[in-house]
């Protein structure tokens, strides 16, 4: 199988993942921070390392502001309801996932928050700054944006975004769910708030797991849920400190403890290195592509820098899903349709159908590549 399809989910895991999960699971599989027997502070010690190894990876300076959750949908739920109130004036850019979409539509109705859009260049990062520039100048409270677009691939600015929501005294929440483990994030030197992404994707981990980590130590989050957190029981409120407070209820410890084998994979080969081949794979079939004019759309510009290896393309007179089932026959794993991102299709003028997208992973090859340029290459020929 030649499995394309990391910006859902990153396959296959590390070598070191199976082992080291299995291990836990049958050796001390206790839940932490709820007893002092040995197996469970076993638990808690691995459970502190990993918020630490996280914090450390992104230059956040509080481990204890490392969050686990689900998913980077629910924490960025989390986010926006935690922190926008009513009549809060909200940036986000033209690309954003439908995970920042619904919840701000929500809020939208229900409390009556304004929401502004910047218009992002494919091209050109100068008139991306320029324009969200423009925007903040609204009287901006919240900016939640994308790193890097999961249908275009284009990496935002947001070292320079960051800076002028420092100037602007706006609070900077951040996605990167498709760009965490395949390009450097400094979470202070980009002045970045709120930080969220799904560790199963760039940091190779298992499914169910999300981080949050908060670089602002005076930001007030409300409540999402409540529950037990192993401390503090004696009061009826959530703890007021972090992670408590936004952590109720049992952890996926097994989740956790694979983002930590995850990291370490990371940064043996680092994120720089695992970003350039990712996106000399993208630029090797897109290149391909390019002999295809007549039958192949392609929907960015050559992905020469500032993008990560994700590729969006239709084939002319044929669905993204038919594109999809003819390369599943051939095992050849893509994706097909909107990816839960229809703004982005509203900018690239794909609605409704969508694209095809393929998105690379540091395991895959030069081969895998070339085999879905020879697919692409007899499906277009086969139908002429």
């Amino acid at each position: 199988m030649i499995y394309l399809d990391n910006g859902a989910t990153s396959w296959p895991k590390p070598c070191a993942m199976p082992s080291a999960v299995s291990k836990f699971i049958t050796d001390f599989g206790a839940n932490p921070g709820r007893s002092a027997y040995k197996y469970a502070l076993k638990t808690s010690e691995m459970l502190y390392q990993t918020r630490k190894n996280l914090a450390d990876f992104f230059g956040a300076e509080n481990e204890e502001n490392v969050i686990f959750s689900l998913n980077s949908t629910h924490l960025l739920n989390i986010a926006i309801k935690g922190i926008i109130k009513p009549n809060s004036r909200v940036l986000i850019s033209d690309m954003e996932h439908n995970a920042v979409i619904r919840p701000l539509a929500r809020l939208k109705e229900e409390i009556g928050i304004e929401i502004f859009t910047f218009e992002t260049d494919l091209l050109n990062n100068e008139n991306t700054i320029k324009n969200f520039e423009d925007a903040i100048k609204n009287n901006i409270d919240v900016v939640i944006s994308i790193h890097a677009s999961n249908v275009t691939g284009r990496i935002l600015p947001i070292y320079e975004m960051g800076r002028i929501c420092r100037e602007y005294k706006c609070i900077f929440i951040v996605d990167a769910c498709q760009s965490a483990g395949n390009t450097k994030i400094h979470i202070g030197k980009c002045n970045i708030d709120v930080l969220c992404f799904s560790p199963h994707k760039g940091l190779l981990s298992l499914m169910g797991t999300g981080v949050m980590i908060i670089n602002n130590e005076k930001l007030k989050i409300d409540t999402l849920i409540e529950g037990g957190t192993g401390g503090s029981s004696m009061e009826e409120k959530m703890p007021p400190f972090f992670p408590d407070r936004l952590e109720a209820g049992t952890l996926n410890l097994p989740g956790i403890l694979s983002i930590n084998i995850g990291l370490d994979y990371i940064k043996s080969q680092t994120p720089e290195k695992i970003g350039l081949y990712e996106n000399a794979l993208c630029r090797r079939v897109y290149n391909a592509f390019l002999n295809f004019p007549e039958d192949i759309i392609l929907y960015t510009p050559y992905p020469e820098k500032d993008y990560v290896g994700v590729l969006s393309f239709n084939i002319k007179d044929k669905s993204p899903s038919e594109v999809s089932s003819f390369l599943d026959k051939r095992n050849i794993c893509v994706r097909s349709g909107l990816h839960c991102c229809p703004s982005a299709h509203k900018k690239l003028n794909t609605l409704p159908q969508g694209t095809v997208r393929v998105s690379f992973g540091p395991f895959n090859t030069i081969k895998d590549a070339d085999m879905l340029i020879c697919s692409i290459r007899d499906l277009i020929l086969n139908q002429k």
